[in-house]
């Protein structure tokens, strides 16, 4: 399995991202110097402005598999270039069959389920912690698992809400398509560095990112990513976002509001707020937390195979 390295993120107009002497570089408007890389070091380049690709350098991190993920100027997700699929088509072969079975689909999704009212309960509390789990195994429909799940996590945000209070920032619950205030906004973009990090984790398992279980198959939609961020939303994402406004010191005047959507406007925050991520918040044991949940997941999908789909050991075996 591949060692987790760094995510380069990119913020602002105007970069150029080329390669030379088998390494990546990046040059910026503000200075005449490249900053280089060795492709062994990277998971992922980050774009979240417009910039230029060499084609050579577009090549070179698809050889190496270091995949290029497009956000909007807002940190919403739009778009990845990568490289060929993880070579185990029997995982994705199961994954597939695991996606059509609605025994399966269930008791992966209850996982998921599960796990993600575990992660928000660490954080504030659910008196009612056993009686939840317990709803959650013996419901029995899809509808009723995405009622529970809906339920506690409205009653989350509503235990969030004081805190945020506090931090003198606006928020009117979780909204989003379009973020209506700020930190709507900054829990988008958490979300969107989460969501890359939950891609670098389903292909080193060699999952096909289409088929998911809690996130059903929709249009254009990478629905295991998805799920397999689901359970960090609240202990990552959301806690990062309380993280970043004290350790930043982001204000109310840092934003804008264009067509109902509001952003983050302040592009030194802004890019702090990217490169703190890594640098000071997501660490070696979260890192290592995603990949166990994964691996669950992965044996969940593997372990028993419907009828009819023979997987040897060594196909079991991450690529």
């Amino acid at each position: 399995m591949k060692q987790l390295g760094r995510i380069i993120y990119i913020d602002g107009y105007g970069n150029f991202i080329g390669c030379e002497n088998n390494k990546l570089y990046i040059k910026t408007k503000e200075s005449p110097s490249k900053f280089f890389f060795h492709y062994f070091d990277l998971d992922a380049v980050v774009v979240n402005a417009h910039c230029s690709f060499s084609s050579q350098a577009i090549i070179d991190l698809n050889q190496n598999g270091v995949e290029v993920v497009f956000s909007d100027w807002a940190g919403k997700y739009q778009g990845r270039f990568e490289g060929p699929k993880n070579k185990n088509i029997f995982v994705r072969r199961a994954q597939i069959f695991a996606a059509n079975s609605l025994e399966k689909t269930m008791r992966i999704s209850k996982e998921i389920v599960a796990c993600k009212i575990e992660a928000m309960h660490s954080c504030y509390a659910y008196p009612d912690i056993q009686e939840i789990l317990q709803k959650i195994a013996s419901c029995i429909g899809y509808e009723e698992l995405l009622g529970i799940e809906g339920h506690y996590s409205k009653i989350y945000f509503q235990n969030l809400a004081p805190i945020i209070e506090n931090l003198k920032l606006k928020f009117e619950g979780r909204k989003f398509h379009p973020s209506p205030d700020p930190i709507n906004s900054l829990l988008s973009m958490a979300y969107n560095l989460l969501f890359v990090e939950a891609g670098i984790v389903a292909r080193t398992f060699g999952f096909d990112s289409a088929f998911g279980f809690l996130h059903r198959d929709y249009y254009g939609r990478e629905s295991l990513i998805c799920d397999l961020m689901e359970p960090f939303r609240s202990t990552l994402a959301d806690q990062y976002v309380l993280f970043a406004i004290a350790e930043i010191g982001i204000k109310s005047s840092d934003f804008k509001t264009i067509e109902s959507e509001c952003s983050f406007d302040n592009k030194e925050k802004r890019t702090h707020f990217y490169k703190l991520f890594r640098s000071e918040f997501f660490n070696d044991q979260h890192r290592e937390q995603m990949l166990d949940f994964a691996r669950s997941i992965y044996n969940l999908i593997i372990d028993s195979p419907d009828e009819g789909i023979l997987i040897t050991e060594n196909e079991k075996k991450v690529a």
